[in-house]
């Protein structure tokens, strides 16, 4: 069966023109002539992002079967214009709890995909009792600030589920292109409703050293919350990365919390490093599995109140440029799951 690893290349590929086009008009670099190169712990250069997660990289089909985001992270505000639209984001955000415009602060924008499925595509009306057909399409501003080791960031996510996602148009679209059965259940997505969802998350280098041989470590714990009708819950993990000359970010895209750490880079270098990752979450509702909160006809089933992720990866950059490999296994996320949920993650980041 032709898997849905390319889902991001074909039938979304005038969504991902549009997403461009909307990011470059957030994304006002504004750099004032007379900024400091401090590129030693504060980056001048914004931070271009592509992340693309499917099921297909993991051999697997279904559940949560492909997500694309393409982000960008402004430079260090205060490389910036006043009148940028970070600046202004920075400033209206300063009332939130451990953001500090006065501090390294940093902003982003980011745009993206989600599409979930039920575990058979092939049944035009799939069992109550399975996850439903969910599209989202989503948008989603950070701010974060940094002091020393310690960062904290705030995200909002607002967005659109159901039809208006085109989830429906880019599976079919890619299944037709290399002639597989089409997913037959769309007729039951969730109902179309607007999204808007406020997280939070701390992230603190607890640990550092070096291994010998130039090989460096450390240990990042972080937590969080969410609130909205696409996750509210809370949220717990850490990281640990092993190898040379490690970078001063905090860790990789997140999709369910819309973390991106990879805001804090010092400067651009050659460099490999590993990473592995487990993070819990606390469910009281996760609309891709609980279904429709502002629509009461729709399907969904009840979430487990506990799901852990563990991640595995690695991170390689050169000159301008940096990707990201990473494999995540999940525990069961609703009662009667039966595939175990997994997924790849191919991203890409360079600096402009």
């Amino acid at each position: 069966m032709i898997r849905r690893a390319s889902t991001t290349s074909l039938g979304i590929t005038p969504l991902v023109v549009s997403l461009l086009a909307a990011l470059s008009a957030c994304a006002n670099t504004g750099v004032r002539a007379d900024a400091e190169a401090d590129a030693a712990t504060k980056r001048t250069r914004g931070v271009w992002s592509a992340t693309f997660d499917n099921d297909s990289y993991s051999f697997n089909d279904g559940n949560y079967t492909n997500g694309i985001r393409i982000g960008w992270f402004s430079p260090e505000i205060h490389s910036l214009a006043p009148t940028s639209v970070s600046r202004r984001v920075a400033r209206a955000s300063g009332w939130l709890p451990g953001i500090d415009p006065n501090g390294e602060t940093y902003v982003g924008f980011a745009a993206g995909q989600l599409i979930f499925t039920p575990e058979n595509l092939l049944v035009r009306d799939p069992p109550l009792d399975d996850r439903p057909y969910a599209g989202i399409l989503y948008f989603d501003t950070s701010v974060m600030t940094r002091d020393e080791d310690r960062l904290t960031a705030w995200f909002l996510r607002v967005g659109v589920v159901g039809e208006p996602s085109l989830a429906e148009q880019t599976q079919m679209e890619l299944h037709r292109w290399f002639g597989a059965d089409p997913p037959r259940g769309w007729d039951h997505q969730l109902r179309d409703e607007p999204l808007l969802n406020i997280g939070v998350e701390r992230h603190v280098r607890a640990a550092s050293g070096t291994l010998g041989d130039g090989f460096e470590y450390d240990v990042t714990p972080n937590w969080g919350a969410a609130l909205g009708n696409y996750f509210t819950g809370l949220n717990a993990g850490v990281q640990l990365r092993v190898g040379r000359d490690l970078p001063e970010d905090m860790g990789n895209v997140k999709m369910r919390t819309s973390f991106e750490g990879r805001a804090i880079i010092e400067g651009v270098q050659t460099r490999t490093y590993a990473f592995l990752g487990l993070d819990t979450y606390a469910v009281a509702h996760y609309l891709p599995i609980d279904g429709n909160v502002l629509v009461d006809e729709g399907r969904g089933v009840d979430s487990r109140d506990g799901v852990a992720a563990g991640r595995i990866g690695f991170t390689t950059s050169r000159g301008n440029a940096a990707i990201t490999l990473a494999y995540t296994l999940l525990t069961d996320t609703y009662d009667t799951q039966g595939q175990t949920g997994q997924y790849g993650t191919i991203s890409l980041a360079w600096f402009r």
